[in-house]
């Protein structure tokens, strides 16, 4: 192996596109980082705007991330795990997509304890975040989100 070598993981993804698709693909994370093993959700929401996918093809695609609207991962996150061990606040809330589709779930409010309100997570720098569904944890991307409402009757 060359010392240059980079090892990363490949992790399963379910990626609706911006353009109503659906690709199965690859995603690669680093196995090693500044914090240890890269995240998902750091690597989405870093400042890159193309990253590489394996399609159910086999073939390596550069995709841009802004593309991706709602992503499931079949794998355990460990932001999720760490999110609940450290009791992070969640919010119940119904998102709408384009095209009149709905998502009922509960998204981590992952801010200093001033700004906890669902808005200060749409308004906030990420691109990206986790919603927890009946189904599973969905990662939905704020540019393919038409409207959100707050399930608890806060406006926030």
């Amino acid at each position: 192996m060359s010392e240059f070598a980079v090892m990363v993981r490949e992790v399963p993804l379910e990626i609706a596109t911006e353009k109503g698709g659906v690709l199965q693909a690859g995603f690669f994370l680093h196995d090693n980082g500044p914090r240890g093993p890269e995240r998902l959700m750091d690597r989405l929401n870093d400042s890159e705007s193309f990253l590489p996918l394996r399609t159910s093809e086999g073939v390596i695609q550069l995709w841009r991330k802004s593309s991706f609207h709602r992503i499931v991962c079949w794998e355990p996150l460990v932001e999720l795990e760490e999110y609940r061990q450290v009791g992070v606040v969640k919010a119940p809330l119904r998102v709408f997509f384009p095209g009149g589709e709905s998502l009922d779930g509960q998204v981590y409010l992952l801010m200093p304890s001033i700004r906890k309100r669902v808005s200060d997570l749409l308004n906030g720098p990420d691109c990206f975040f986790l919603m927890e569904t009946e189904s599973g944890v969905v990662i939905l991307n704020k540019e393919g989100i038409d409207a959100v409402l707050p399930l608890d009757g806060g406006m926030g």
